[in-house]
């Protein structure tokens, strides 16, 4: 292959990934290799006519190409850029994007969405914490700003958390890789399976870098917050409150600290620990609402599934009807599915939420997730009944693509 023939090729596959943002490359490949085969035997005519075409097509396909939509929640209008978003106090407030992208405020978080157009997505975190899945377009850039530092992302999973009162912030990436930029420390690059935490001390910003297993979550110590909120929104008071004082930058009591006192202070395996020598078992058994919130937090990012799992069947079983039960089966599906990788398992759990919730904040992700989880998990036809009730429920849902490739559409 000569020189020319590479820098066509490669010409065509740029106009490619450009002409399936219009669905149009099925079309319009045919013609470009025909003019490839066809070509001038003058290399200087073959590029006279070729670079032009391709800038043209360039300038076509960014005239056309729309900016980017989103949903939030259950509602099936698009929600409006600068709008404020605030995740409920037992729950989860899901972002649905036009190109399948998805962003899940946790309890009590709140963010905006600043910019939304076709090559560049802007997000800002105003606290707490996010879960985000970018779907890869080379031509779009996403950011998520929290505090002083910068998110930037090409396709990949990641969470991020912020707390502006205790200045602290992490990132944890799933997939792919972000880099990070911010205040003393430039640009950092954070790669699946990496944590990248940063806290302000004596006006100085302190960083570490973990590698955490890819399948298990981090937090940060305001997350701990969502669990008392949770419990107040379900008419349950929070056992032994702690003062402030106590949480402040993630610090312990100066007495030997209880498994809540852990957990409120993010000392996750810790916390494990100390509630594992008061038997686990027995305080899924009798802790409140709160308390049971608090344990699968501990679980969850100590990496301990089998514990959160427990933890989490012992709220439903215990407090069914509220709802923070509800909350805890659609977290059940996304553990297993992100996490186990048991896809007929999280179609489980996710049939059970929309049959708890069946117009809860969180039923459009669990009915578009138990379509993918039926799939994935090899059945097929309980698939094609999920994908044809999502049609039917969210014609223009984020998983509609799915859905229509299931049923042969």
């Amino acid at each position: 292959m000569t020189r020319l023939d590479q820098i066509a090729k490669t010409v065509i596959a740029e106009q490619d990934e450009m002409l399936r943002e219009l669905n149009i490359a099925p079309q319009v490949r045919p013609g470009l290799l025909q003019a490839l085969r066809n070509r001038p035997k003058s290399a200087l005519r073959w590029v006279a006519v070729a670079v032009p075409a391709a800038a043209a097509l360039a300038v076509v396909w960014h005239l056309r190409s729309p900016a980017l939509t989103y949903t939030a929640g259950s509602s099936r209008n698009n929600a409006n850029v600068g709008s404020w978003l605030a995740a409920p106090a037992g729950g989860e407030l899901a972002l649905h994007f036009s190109d399948r992208s998805t962003v899940t405020l946790g309890a009590s978080s709140h963010a905006r969405v600043v910019d939304l157009r076709a090559r560049e997505v802007k997000l800002l975190l105003e606290n707490g914490r996010v879960s985000v899945t970018v779907i890869h377009n080379k031509n779009r850039n996403w950011h998520l700003r929290a505090g002083p530092f910068d998110v930037a992302v090409t396709g990949t999973r990641f969470d991020v958390g912020w707390s502006p009162e205790h200045e602290q912030f992490f990132v944890h990436t799933l997939e792919g890789k972000v880099e990070v930029t911010g205040e003393q420390f430039g640009a950092r690059g954070v790669s699946a399976g990496e944590t990248l935490r940063a806290e302000r001390l004596d006006g100085r910003w302190r960083f570490t870098e973990t590698d955490v297993p890819t399948n298990q979550p981090t937090a940060l110590s305001v997350s701990s917050s969502s669990s008392v909120a949770s419990a107040q929104a379900a008419g349950v008071e929070p056992s032994n409150p702690l003062p402030s004082s106590s949480v402040k930058r993630g610090a312990p009591s100066p007495a030997t600290p209880s498994w809540r006192e852990l957990v409120a202070a993010g000392q996750y395996r810790a916390a494990l620990e100390q509630a594992e020598s008061d038997g686990f078992e027995g305080l899924c058994q009798r802790s409140n609402l709160s308390d049971l919130l608090a344990l699968s937090e501990a679980a969850r990012f100590a990496g301990r599934v089998d514990r959160a799992r427990l933890a989490l069947t012992s709220l439903r079983e215990r407090f069914r009807g509220e709802a923070a039960a509800s909350v805890a089966t659609f977290t059940l599906g996304r553990m297993a599915f992100d996490g186990s990788r048991d896809y007929l398992g999280a179609a489980k759990w996710f049939r059970a939420y929309l049959a708890e919730q069946p117009g809860g904040s969180l039923a459009r992700e669990a009915a578009g997730r138990l379509v993918e989880s039926l799939e994935r998990g090899g059945d097929h036809a309980n698939a094609q009944a999920a994908a044809r009730d999502y049609l039917a429920r969210y014609p223009d849902g984020p998983q509609k693509r799915l859905a229509r490739q299931i049923l042969g559409q």
